[in-house]
């Protein structure tokens, strides 16, 4: 079954909205992945997301990631609570996001707004600023990495049912525990991916799989930070 609750004529649009993965995509890097599109390039044709619900392994990771990033932190049991996230299919550039609630407050020297209620911060002010204040922001996550498709594989990915738009949601973004965010996105849906018959797989499955953890992203995301 084709994905027919998403105008594609609008897929630009998608920024500041959930992605959740179908079926489709168990067994892949994305199976029951809940994804946060964040911004676009139409320039270079490309759309990039945040998966929202994969913490980093460890503990160790964080605090190795903290240490690279040469953070004075000023409690540090209090600010290791908070999980960091990785954000990307496969390891790509090693940058780090910080996903937060949009207020006046955020003057930050790289913040981008998602939508009218969460904006993405790429400069190390921020996580300077976090660690140094722990509450400085109400509401914040931390993420590696970042995810990337070209328009024509997101479309696909839609088109063909490995992927349902689910509007956006704070309390789900923020509030929601990782290991539970999948299973309340797919509830806000009027049915339930889960059962649905999806049809048989499309002639472009082999095609469209290569996209989730495609080696093209790592090129679009190059392309980014070097904007």
């Amino acid at each position: 079954m084709m994905n027919s609750t998403f105008s594609f004529k609008n897929l630009a649009s998608i920024e500041g909205h959930f992605l959740v993965a179908s079926p489709r995509l168990n067994g892949t890097l994305l199976e029951q992945k809940l994804i946060l599109m964040t911004s676009k390039h139409p320039r270079l044709k490309a759309l990039n997301g945040l998966i929202l619900n994969a913490p980093l392994p460890n503990i160790q990771d964080e605090l190795r990631l903290f240490d690279d990033l040469h953070l004075e932190i000023k409690n540090q049991h209090k600010f290791i609570r908070r999980p960091v996230y990785k954000g990307e299919l496969k390891k790509t550039i090693p940058s780090v996001f910080v996903l937060h609630n949009n207020t006046n407050d955020n003057r930050f020297i790289a913040t981008s707004k998602i939508n009218d209620e969460v904006c993405i911060t790429t400069s190390l002010d921020c996580l300077k600023k976090i660690a140094a204040e722990q509450d400085l922001l109400d509401d914040y996550k931390i993420y590696v990495g970042m995810s990337s498709w070209t328009i024509e594989q997101l479309e696909d990915l839609i088109k063909f049912g490995y992927l349902f738009p689910v509007p956006f949601n704070y309390d789900l973004c923020f509030r929601v525990p990782a290991e539970h965010q999948y299973r309340q996105a797919i509830s806000y849906l009027s049915y339930n991916i889960e059962t649905i018959d999806l049809g048989p797989l499309p002639e472009q499955d082999k095609k469209i799989r290569t996209y989730i953890g495609a080696e093209s992203n790592k090129d679009f995301l190059q392309k980014i930070f070097k904007m």
